[in-house]
C-alpha cells in the first residue's frame, strides 16, 4: 500500500509514533513543504507566487466568486476559515457575519476586506494546482494523511482527493499529546470526529468492556497528570496565585478567537465570554 503524508511539519514521528509503527511496512511519500508556507493562518502578502495570482484575480459579484473553481472545487469555500483565523483578530470586525449567508460574507469581505480576501483566493487556487501537480507526479495513492483538514492547504488536498481512488484520513493531537484522532474523513476534524455518533461511540467502547474501568481510570488519571505539550515549550511553575479581594472569585477559561474548532462552527468567542461575565456580575 502507498500512504502519501500531505506534509511532515505536523505529521512526524515525535506527533505521532504509532502512527509511524502502524505504516512503517507501507511505501510512504511525503512532500517538502515548509512551516512557512503552511503557518500562513490567512498572511499571504509575503508569498510572491500566490501575490502573482492575486494579480490575476478579480473581485467581481458574490455570485461570480462563489461560481470561482479550479479543478471543480470552489476557492471560496476552501480559503474561508483560514482567512477568518486572521479578520476575526481585527478591532472593526463585524462578528455577526459569521451567521450570514455565504454571498452576504462574500459582500462584507470584498467591501471590508478586499486585499486580504483576493490574497486568500489567490491561495486556495495556489494551493489546488500545487495538489493536482503532485498526485500527476507521484504513483496512485492508496491513502493520504491530511493533518486537521481546516487549513487552506488541507482543505484543497481533501477537497482533490475525492476525485481520485485515494483514501483519505485526518490525524488530530489530543490534549494529552501522546494519543490522537485517526479517522477516515473527506473534512476538517475540530468538532466534527465521528466518535460523535452514537452507534460509533459505542462500539469503540466495546474494546473497553473487558478492560477492569479502574485500571483505565487510573490510566487516564496518569496521562493528564504527566501533561508534556511537545509543540509548545511550558514556562516553569511560579507563585501560587493569590486572591486577595474580598469579593467571589470565578475563573472563565477561554479558547482563543481564532481557534479552526471555533471557526468551524461559526463561534465567536468572546461575545460568549462577555455574556458569561455580564452574567456572572448581575
Amino acid at each position: 500500500m502507498r500512504v502519501l503524508l500531505t506534509e511532515t511539519i505536523n505529521i512526524n514521528k515525535k506527533n505521532f509514533p504509532s502512527l509511524y509503527q502502524a505504516i512503517e511496512k507501507h511505501e510512504i511519500f511525503t512532500t517538502d513543504l515548509s512551516f512557512e508556507q503552511v503557518a500562513r493562518y490567512g498572511r499571504y502578502e509575503s508569498d510572491s507566487k500566490i501575490q502573482k495570482i492575486a494579480t490575476s484575480l478579480s473581485l467581481l459579484s458574490s455570485e461570480a466568486i462563489l461560481n470561482m473553481k479550479e479543478f471543480e472545487i470552489s476557492l471560496f469555500s476552501i480559503c474561508e476559515k483560514e482567512m477568518l483565523t486572521l479578520l476575526v483578530t481585527y478591532k472593526n470586525f463585524d462578528c455577526e457575519v459569521l451567521n450570514w449567508k455565504a454571498d452576504c460574507r462574500i459582500d462584507y469581505y470584498i467591501k471590508n476586506y478586499p486585499v486580504e480576501f483576493r490574497l486568500n483566493l489567490a491561495a486556495a487556487k495556489f494551493w489546488i494546482n500545487y495538489w493536482a501537480e503532485q498526485f500527476e507526479k507521484l504513483p496512485v495513492m492508496h491513502c493520504s494523511v491530511v493533518f486537521s483538514g481546516s487549513s487552506t492547504y488541507q482543505k484543497a488536498v481533501i477537497e482533490y482527493v475525492k476525485q481520485t481512488q485515494c483514501r483519505n484520513f485526518v490525524i488530530e493531537g489530543t490534549l494529552s499529546s501522546n494519543r490522537f484522532y485517526f479517522e477516515e474523513k473527506y473534512g476538517h476534524i475540530a468538532n466534527n470526529s465521528d466518535i460523535k455518533f452514537k452507534n460509533i461511540y459505542e462500539k469503540i467502547l466495546e474494546n473497553f468492556v473487558i478492560v477492569p474501568k479502574r485500571r483505565q481510570h487510573i490510566k487516564a488519571l496518569n496521562i493528564y497528570q504527566n501533561l508534556k505539550n511537545k509543540n509548545v515549550t511550558q514556562p516553569p511553575a511560579g507563585e501560587k496565585v493569590l486572591f486577595k479581594e474580598k469579593n467571589k472569585t470565578a475563573l472563565i477559561v477561554c479558547q482563543v478567537v481564532n481557534d479552526y474548532a471555533l471557526l468551524e462552527e461559526n463561534i465567536y468567542s468572546i461575545k460568549i465570554y462577555k455574556q458569561m461575565i455580564r452574567y456572572l456580575l448581575d
